[in-house]
């Protein structure tokens, strides 16, 4: 038998280009160099084609041991499943040092060098199907730094990242972070009118990524062998580490100000909440340019899980497959993605896939037709939902299935978040009567750039713009916006920006738009145009409009319901009611 598994071992070291006394019998990244699932899936298939067998996908995680593949090799037959094996891939190891103690109010980048010293073959990362263990992640920051240093990129520039799931976006975000600078994190489909209102407001010292605003394209960072010598500065809580830019009241895009110790608190909270340890494995379908899916890259390094990144929801098939491969654990994601993958029937097929701890739901209202159809497909799943901003990220949270008397609410602070309820001027109001949302605690921004701190906050309290009351409970109940934002799937969308486009159409004499519901029944809300049409002038079609819109503006700004009325509802001094217009 012994001479089966010397074999087994013999073939696998040829296939990894390694000496055989490396290879040991368990077989995971944290245990031999260069493992990960390509790795075993051409060991597989090696051994398939030599011994003529035949090994089910669904089952490539139960062969983790030379002797597991030894025995299927001389008897046919797959070892039985293990507890430990029903959560995770086989190429991801469950994690063999827990986090040091105190790692909760260490600053992200801290954390990583932690995790490298004291895990270093566990998986970090995976894109575009190839791992990234926490050494090699270390490593690459390194590198990183040095090649940001090389370009003259020091402690409190700004480095413009357009946002992709790739390598190199990862380690350039972190290697700048770790050497003070600060990440400006932007959308790589931006439109040229926001790109040109954001460098009215901040200019990268270099930015970096697949558009034509960028200095440099990411086929071009070739980072040095080596990370040098570089003498790192000491990073302080208070120093900002990444901009955000999203969409104020009046269409003009405001520079979200987060510094390291409210990255840090961030996930601190929602790895508490969530339950999320060193042995889970999260699924970010979400696009990294946005706060929801950076977050959710940001949670599973704190702890040392591993963070397995998706192109997206629009293929269901393809996000159940790598539910199963990676042996996922937890999954994030907008309203909007599960109203689509119900509306394709891919909610069956990912609820049979997946084998899922935990969901984390938010960016969004969360209808009730989906949360009880959430609830019976995932009975074992903890199903999160949580309230938060990019400004104050995920400030309450509320477990559907512990917490089923208060689906109707958004939650409960989390731990060291406080949220009360104020009049216009800033004067707290009783449980039960409704005000202006403002949040304290040490995850909530900065400040906007360029903005005063009195313009936004009550004293310490961010005032969110969202209107609402707490319960004798403590629980958190959302009753509308105070701002006239339009949010399309998670995505936010100004009135005003879309209105100055719509004036510009022959024939519009004015506009006014506000959110109506999906007529499709997946997004949510969509924006509504109401034109007041300009006299002599022929009125155009739906098509012209939508064309003149999405030429100028993103997709999902425009407006998908185009009514025709006298006249706009209007206050005596001019300004425009929105509401009264829905």
């Amino acid at each position: 038998m012994r001479s089966g598994v010397d074999e087994i071992r013999r073939e696998i070291a040829d296939i990894l280009g390694i000496p055989e006394d490396r290879v040991s019998d368990d077989l995971a990244a944290g245990s031999i160099p260069k493992w990960d699932s390509l790795a075993q899936l051409a060991i597989v298939s090696t051994l398939e084609e030599k011994y003529k067998l035949h090994i089910p996908e669904e089952q490539l995680m139960r062969l983790s041991s030379v002797s597991a593949i030894e025995e299927y090799v001389t008897r046919g037959e797959l070892p039985a499943e293990t507890a430990s094996e029903t959560n995770r891939g086989a190429f991801l190891p469950v994690a063999k040092a827990a986090p040091a103690a105190g790692t909760e109010d260490m600053l992200l980048p801290e954390v990583l060098r932690l995790h490298a010293r004291q895990r270093p073959g566990q998986v970090a990362l995976v894109v575009n199907d190839r791992s990234i263990t926490y050494e090699e992640l270390w490593d690459d920051m390194l590198r990183a730094a040095a090649w940001l240093h090389e370009r003259g990129i020091k402690a409190g520039d700004v480095l413009g990242l357009y946002a992709e799931k790739r390598r190199e976006f990862f380690v350039l975000y972190f290697g700048a972070q770790l050497m003070g600078g600060i990440v400006l994190n932007m959308d790589p489909g931006i439109k040229q009118a926001r790109y040109e209102a954001i460098m009215c407001q901040v200019q990268p010292k270099l930015s970096v990524g697949a558009t034509a605003y960028a200095d440099v394209p990411w086929e071009e960072v070739k980072l040095p062998h080596s990370g040098g010598q570089l003498d790192f500065p000491a990073l302080s809580r208070d120093d900002v580490a990444e901009i955000m830019f999203t969409t104020g009241t009046t269409g003009t895009p405001k520079g979200v100000q987060l510094t390291h110790g409210n990255l840090a608190a961030a996930a601190a909270h929602i790895n508490a909440f969530l339950q999320t340890t060193g042995q889970d494995v999260d699924l970010v379908a979400l696009p990294v340019h946005h706060s929801f899916g950076m977050g959710r890259v940001r949670c599973m390094l704190a702890v040392g899980g591993a963070a397995v990144m998706a192109p997206g929801f629009s293929n269901t098939m393809n996000v159940c497959e790598m539910l199963q491969h990676y042996g996922v654990t937890g999954l994030a994601l907008v309203p909007a993605a599960w109203s689509y993958m119900e509306s394709s029937g891919g909610a069956k097929a990912l609820a049979a896939a997946a084998r899922l701890r935990y969901m984390e739901i938010g960016g969004a209202t969360l209808l009730p037709a989906a949360r009880d159809r959430l609830l019976q497909l995932f009975p074992q799943t903890r199903i999160c939902v949580y309230y938060g901003l990019t400004e104050a990220s995920r400030s309450t949270f509320v477990e559907l299935h512990s917490e089923v008397a208060h689906c109707d609410s958004v939650g409960r602070p989390c731990a060291g978040v406080e949220v009360r309820v104020c009049d216009q001027y800033g004067t707290p109001l009783p449980l039960g009567q409704e005000g202006e949302i403002c949040i304290r605690g040490p995850h909530v921004m900065k400040g906007y750039l360029h903005t005063p701190r009195g313009d936004v906050f009550f004293g310490n309290f961010f005032r969110s713009g969202d209107w609402g009351y707490v319960d004798t409970e403590g629980y958190v109940h959302l009753s509308g916006r105070m701002k006239d934002m339009i949010n399309v799937g998670s995505e936010k969308v100004s009135p005003e920006e879309v209105e100055a486009v719509l004036n510009l159409v022959p024939g519009v004499a004015e506009s006014a738009c506000v959110p109506a519901p999906d007529p499709k029944g997946i997004l949510g809300e969509v924006v509504k145009a109401i034109l007041v049409a300009a006299p002599a002038v022929p009125r155009p079609t739906d098509e012209q409009i939508q064309a003149v819109v999405a030429d100028r503006l993103e997709r999902f700004k425009v407006p998908r319901i185009i009514e025709w009325r006298e006249k706009l509802a209007r206050t005596d001094s001019g300004k425009l009611q929105r509401r009264l217009m829905r």
